[in-house]
């Protein structure tokens, strides 16, 4: 036990050294109080000084609230160095100014590109990666369109070239931004930059009669996706859900003929089958029931049926 009291404090020790190096004062003297205090030597003398250190709980009390306060020390410092970081600050900057035109121009692209890809791509940097130029400034790399093809035919061409690549470039003064520009990448390998004041407008760069096109044309390819799908699951289940397990015939088909019957207590149910079409079923079925002149006969229906049980239409 003693000799794991001496890892203890020494690790606390430690600990408390490398937060002074790396600035943390506060934590620093939080730990290595915490690593003296366990420390068995001393922790012998304290309880020959102080009457209350000789009570277990009171000691191992103090020293995990010791450690515990060092800490959340640790816990702000670590806040505080991720939020002096540049991708923070930058990232922060385009959260606080969506209404940036630079910023604006980028979402839109990214928006755009994103039609193209089913993955989610809900996120402020395209990459998370920066280039930390030699003047101090952080590149962004915020979108790599790589659908060349297909992402010209919604952008008005300049000269015949058009937008390949658009990143947004940070400059930091005092831990925040002191400014930023856009480096857009054409076609044909050029590239232009932008400030708020001359970026170009979203208007002449997009096409915006093609974009709700193929908006529209998305949401409907969606759509029938779903819809397909719904379908595929209904019909997977479809003798399940639209035949009685004892009689294995399909209620509303056999409401239909007896509302239809001279006699419909006559009804009889004697087979019923089906085929599986892409969005309905052919459903035949044989039945016995009395005529006009009370003679039972044998009669056959076929109806289509759709995927929710119901009778769309009678076909014999």
């Amino acid at each position: 036990m003693k000799i794991l009291k001496y890892v203890i404090s020494i690790g606390l020790l430690l600990g408390g050294i490398r937060a002074l190096i790396e600035g943390n004062f506060l934590m620093s003297i939080f730990f290595v109080l915490a690593g003296l205090a366990m420390f068995p030597n001393i922790s012998e003398i304290l309880k020959s000084k102080i009457t209350l250190w000789q009570n277990k709980y009171v000691r191992y009390g103090i020293i995990i609230g010791l450690v515990i306060i060092g800490g959340a020390f640790k816990g702000k410092a670590d806040k505080q160095k991720l939020e002096s970081t540049p991708e923070f600050l930058a990232e922060q900057f385009v959260k606080d100014n969506p209404n940036n035109k630079l910023i604006k121009i980028a979402d839109t692209l990214l928006k755009l590109d994103d039609y193209f890809d089913s993955d989610d791509s809900k996120k402020y940097f395209y990459d998370k990666n920066y280039t930390v130029n030699s003047d101090g400034s952080v590149s962004y790399r915020f979108l790599d369109i790589k659908r060349d093809s297909l992402f010209k035919d919604y952008q008005n061409l300049e000269n015949g070239n058009y937008i390949i690549d658009y990143n947004l470039i940070f400059d930091f003064k005092n831990n925040n931004v002191n400014s930023v520009k856009a480096v857009a990448k054409y076609s044909n390998g050029t590239e232009k930059e932008f400030s708020e004041s001359n970026i170009i407008s979203i208007e002449k760069l997009l096409n915006t009669s093609k974009i709700l096109k193929m908006k529209d044309a998305v949401a409907k390819l969606a759509e029938a996706q779903k819809l397909h799908k719904e379908n595929e699951m209904k019909k997977a289940k479809f003798e399940e859900e639209c035949f009685t397990g004892m009689d294995g015939y399909n209620l509303p088909l056999v409401k239909y003929v007896k509302e239809n019957l001279h006699n419909p207590d006559s009804f009889e149910h004697v087979e019923t089958k089906f085929i599986l079409k892409d969005s309905y079923a052919l459903v035949f079925m044989k039945y016995r029931a009395k005529n006009g002149f009370n003679a039972l006969i044998l009669n056959t229906i076929t109806a289509k049926v759709d995927f929710d049980c119901q009778v769309v239409e009678i076909i014999e």
